[in-house]
C-alpha cells in the first residue's frame, strides 16, 4: 500500500518537473547582457506641422495700381508719358490704364516756365519811325477842301511789330512733338483714393518745387509719390 502511494507521488513529481522545463532550443533572456536586451518601442512623438504647412509661402503684399488721369497745363502729353515711364521703371507700383481697377488716381497740373521774351530791335525801329512821322505831321499845315474846311492829316497806321506777340503762348497741338529741353517745369499733382479723397499732394506756395528740367521735375515728383504710396500701403485699411 505504501509502495503504491510512493509510486504515484513519484510519477506526479516527474510530470510537474517536465511541465516546468523550458522547451528545446529556448534562450534564457534573464542571463543576456544589457547590450542585447530586447528593444523597446519609443513613445510616439507629438505630431509636427505637415510638409504642406511648412512650405507654405506668405501671401504677397498688396500691389498699388496707379491710374494717371488727364493732366492740365502745358505739354501734358509728353509729361504724362515721362511720369508713367518713371512709375513703371520704379518696379514699386503698377501703372494701369483702367481707372476702375486702380488703387489710386493721379491728377494735377503741369506748369511751364516761359523764358523772358527778348527785346525786339524791329520794335525800337518802328517806334522811332512813328515818332518821326508824328513830328512831321504836327509841323505840316492843315489842308483845305473845296468847302474851305480844314482836314487834319490821318494818323499813321499801326505796326504789329509794336506788340510783343512772342510773349503769347499757344496751346500744344495734339500729336505735335515738343522739345521739352527748351523749358523748365513744375508738377502740381495730387493722389486720390477711389472714393475721391486726397491722400497726398505736392507742395504748394513756399513749399512748391522750383522750376526744373522735365526729367528732373518728373524724377523729384515721382520720388515723393512713391514714398507716400509706400506709407499708404503699410497703413492698416480702415473699415
Amino acid at each position: 500500500m505504501r509502495g503504491a502511494v510512493a509510486g504515484v507521488l513519484g510519477l506526479f513529481l516527474v510530470a510537474a518537473a517536465g511541465a516546468q522545463a523550458p522547451p528545446a532550443g529556448a534562450r534564457d533572456i534573464t542571463s543576456m547582457p544589457e547590450t542585447q536586451a530586447m528593444p523597446t518601442t519609443p513613445p510616439p512623438e507629438a505630431a509636427g506641422p505637415s510638409d504642406a504647412e511648412s512650405t507654405a509661402v506668405a501671401p504677397p503684399a498688396a500691389v498699388m495700381r496707379v491710374f494717371i488721369d488727364t493732366l492740365t497745363g502745358a505739354d501734358t502729353t509728353a509729361i504724362s508719358e515721362l511720369l508713367a515711364q518713371a512709375l513703371y521703371q520704379s518696379k514699386q507700383v503698377v501703372v494701369t490704364e483702367n481707372q476702375s481697377n486702380a488703387s489710386v488716381i493721379v491728377r494735377g497740373e503741369v506748369v511751364r516756365e516761359l523764358p523772358p521774351a527778348p527785346r525786339s530791335t524791329s520794335r525800337r525801329r518802328s517806334t522811332t519811325r512813328q515818332k518821326s512821322a508824328t513830328a512831321a505831321t504836327n509841323m505840316a499845315p492843315p489842308t483845305a477842301d473845296d468847302t474851305g474846311t480844314a482836314e487834319a492829316a490821318a494818323p499813321p497806321g499801326l505796326d504789329l511789330n509794336d506788340f510783343n506777340l512772342t510773349a503769347l503762348s499757344s496751346p500744344q497741338t495734339a500729336g505735335t512733338p515738343v522739345d521739352l529741353s527748351q523749358y523748365r517745369y513744375r508738377l502740381n499733382l495730387e493722389i486720390l483714393d477711389p472714393a475721391g479723397d486726397v491722400v497726398w499732394m505736392s507742395g504748394r506756395g513756399t513749399q512748391a518745387q522750383p522750376f526744373q528740367t522735365s526729367q528732373a521735375a518728373v524724377a523729384q515728383t515721382v520720388q515723393a509719390m512713391l514714398s507716400a504710396l509706400a506709407r499708404l500701403a503699410a497703413s492698416p485699411a480702415t473699415p
